[in-house]
């Protein structure tokens, strides 16, 4: 990956164990795991990070995407969980774009009905955990009636921007109609 100058490695840790103490040194911004070196035992270290640095963004890289794993690294306070081989576009919307509360499932992970289902929270995801905050407020503006036109003019991107958006949502939320959007929007109290 081409590094960034907005962007300063700190610390390349090889070991799980070393993960705790590390973070808790070096307080960082952003944590990447590479599952190369995360087995699930690291992942159960992940609440015990979040909670003591809820600002922290949690980035998970993986070269396998079961399905079991990218719901334990969610229910554990990872904010994303991408391909190994994600594009460095990708990776960096990841490290810039997130709040500590979202989640984002990277485009070359297959989303199943097991990890967009929210039936059961406590094990599964809710879906609207999968929308960016930056997705969340197109939805708000396709509530309140506006085109695509007037939502790029609002959020200062272009109409093309507000249509990937507005794919990107209906893909994540498995919908096809914007009556299905309001009403899953208003359900989950993003409108």
């Amino acid at each position: 990956m081409e590094i960034q100058p907005q962007i300063k490695i700190t610390e390349i840790i090889d070991s799980g164990a070393n993960i705790i103490s590390k973070v808790f040194t070096q307080i960082p911004d952003v944590l990447i795991m590479n599952s190369c070196d995360t087995t699930r035992n690291d992942l159960y270290l992940l609440p015990e990070i979040r909670n003591k640095y809820p600002e922290l963004i949690i980035i998970i890289l993986a070269d396998f995407h079961a399905e079991s794993t990218i719901i334990m690294a969610r229910k554990n306070g990872a904010n994303a969980f991408l391909s190994i081989d994600a594009s460095t576009f990708e990776l960096h919307h990841t490290i810039f774009d997130l709040s500590p509360l979202d989640f984002y499932l990277g485009k070359k992970i297959k989303i199943t009905k097991e990890i967009s289902s929210n039936n059961n929270k406590a094990d599964k995801f809710d879906k609207f955990a999968l929308i960016t905050n930056r997705e969340k407020e197109v939805i708000k503006k396709i509530a309140l009636g506006k085109s695509g036109i007037q939502i790029a003019n609002d959020m200062n991107i272009s109409p093309a921007t507000v249509h990937t958006h507005r794919k990107n949502i209906f893909k994540k939320l498995q919908i096809n109609k914007i009556s299905e959007l309001i009403r899953d929007a208003y359900d989950h109290q993003i409108i």
